[in-house]
């Protein structure tokens, strides 16, 4: 047996290293399924998502296999599609791979993400939420606290008619981000809130899962505001695509940017910084939350009994660009994670 375990060998270290050079040399590998059928043991864990269409679903991902490989573990990426049968058929290859754990990306559809932990730690694969929250333990962003600081950036900027270019299927995290826009308006009464909703109410659930949702999002919000016939003079989008497509699109009708109106986003995309005009956006601390996420999961997996569960909120940051014109830096020096150059694009 080749192995580098202390005393796995009575071999000398000279004949271990010829052995070592021949097996690279014929191409050989270790029999992983032989290991832990032997040990007993698993190194992988299910990376599980609905689709990885979205930047930020992607960089949830590299952030996740990174912290995985780090802590000596294989990750198994599983895209469900959104279908309930891809979710069933990610629980039996885990469970019958004896999967070590599961890290969920993100709320999960049409099935709820705790129906699939549950199915999950049923089975006894312990799991972890990476930003899917509904009372698993792991780690996520702080949609409310950076809303909130949104929002409380566009008043201390000036704006009194703030807008809300909010999604088409509410998830949890959508209720954060608005609880924290609630939050910033309602110490502010002069302050009104108007919120766009950019499908009928009618809209098939499929248009809510297509690889061009957000870019359509924003295209239709725009239209709503360009109806408006006194639009807010400030729109917080809930997303970077979101908001570099309606910006795009009211442009285009002649409405400028920040002049006539300041766009917000959210997410921290590449792309946000390459727009026109560079989009002012709260950047997720994708592999700090990852981090996180996968040493709950480590934690489960190596002492369940004294393992916390508890669910982290990591902080975002605040990056002002020309979308918004000029922002007073707020909130002040020590309150917040706030980019100290306004525009940085």
């Amino acid at each position: 047996m080749l192995s580098d375990s202390p005393g796995a060998s009575r071999i000398s270290e000279a004949t271990a290293q010829r052995i070592r050079e021949t097996a690279e040399r014929l191409g050989y590998y270790p029999n992983v399924a032989a290991r832990r059928l032997a040990s007993s043991r698993t190194d992988l864990v299910g990376v599980l998502a609905d689709t990885f269409f979205y930047s930020i679903s992607l960089r949830r991902l590299e952030a996740t296999t990174r912290a995985l490989l780090k802590g000596g573990y294989q990750p198994l990426v599983w895209a469900a599609d959104w279908s309930p049968d891809g979710w069933t058929q990610a629980h039996s290859i885990l469970a019958s791979n004896s999967a070590a754990g599961a890290v969920l990306l993100g709320p999960t559809y049409p099935v709820p993400t705790t129906e699939i932990a549950r199915g999950l730690t049923g089975a006894g694969i312990p799991t972890v939420s990476f930003d899917a929250g509904d009372g698993l333990p792991g780690a996520g962003v702080d949609r409310l606290g950076a809303f909130y600081e949104l929002t409380r950036a566009a008043i201390g900027a000036g704006h009194t008619k703030i807008g809300y270019l909010q999604p088409g299927q509410v998830t949890q995290p959508d209720v954060l981000r608005m609880a924290g826009i609630e939050a910033a308006v309602s110490e502010c009464p002069h302050v009104t809130l108007v919120t766009f909703h950019p499908f009928p109410a009618d809209a098939p659930p499929a248009r809510e899962h297509s690889r061009d949702l957000g870019f359509e999002t924003g295209r239709l919000g725009a239209h709503r505001y360009l109806e408006d016939d006194h639009p807010p003079s400030a729109i917080i989008c809930y997303s970077d695509d979101v908001a570099i497509s309606f910006m795009h699109t009211v442009q285009s009708a002649g409405v400028k940017v920040p002049e006539d109106v300041a766009v917000f986003g959210f997410d921290g995309l590449p792309e946000s910084s390459c727009s026109y005009p560079p989009l002012t956006t709260i950047e997720q601390p994708v592999d700090a939350v990852g981090a996180a996420a996968v040493g709950s999961l480590l934690s489960l997996i190596n002492v369940p009994d004294t393992a916390s569960e508890e669910y982290r909120l990591l902080p975002g940051r605040l990056i002002a660009r020309e979308s918004t014109g000029t922002l007073p830096r707020f909130p002040q020096d020590g309150d917040g994670p706030v980019d100290p150059k306004p525009h940085d694009g």
